[in-house]
């Protein structure tokens, strides 16, 4: 994932330590992660999982669509030690993909506690969608 560095310090910014489960979305320009949109709505489920406010990011990607910017996919916060994609983040990925067509899709996950962000990107591919750890190229 290439995105700029000020995207990639507001991202870090974005989460306080804890709560955990807050999350984003990310915009698009010519291959480079150039936008973030703070969800606020800090929508907590009982088991702990990030519920996007669909509507408000939706309109977000509408507005950025308008600019030429794409969506790029959607970043949430994970608590210490939980470092990888969970059983329902990779569903909800499938899910996602499943309605569009050909696209890639970053999914990075904060860890606010050791300020850090590990990107995952997600892509049809035959078929199939693969979904792997991708090393973060600020620019």
């Amino acid at each position: 994932m290439k995105i700029l560095k000020s995207v990639y310090l507001k991202i870090l910014g974005s989460y306080p330590v804890p709560p955990p489960e807050q999350g984003g979305i990310l915009g698009i320009k010519n291959g480079i992660v150039c936008e973030y949109y703070h969800d606020g709505s800090c929508n907590i489920a009982d088991r702990a999982v990030y519920e996007p406010d669909v509507d408000t990011l939706n309109r977000k990607i509408e507005e950025w669509d308008a600019q030429g910017i794409s969506f790029g996919g959607i970043v949430h916060s994970h608590l210490s030690g939980q470092n990888t994609l969970s059983a329902e983040d990779k569903k909800y990925i499938e899910l996602l993909l499943g309605t569009l067509n050909g696209q890639t899709l970053y999914f990075p996950i904060v860890i606010p506690s050791a300020e850090q962000v590990i990107s995952y990107v997600a892509e049809r591919k035959s078929g199939d969608i693969i979904i792997r750890q991708d090393e973060i190229h600020t620019v």
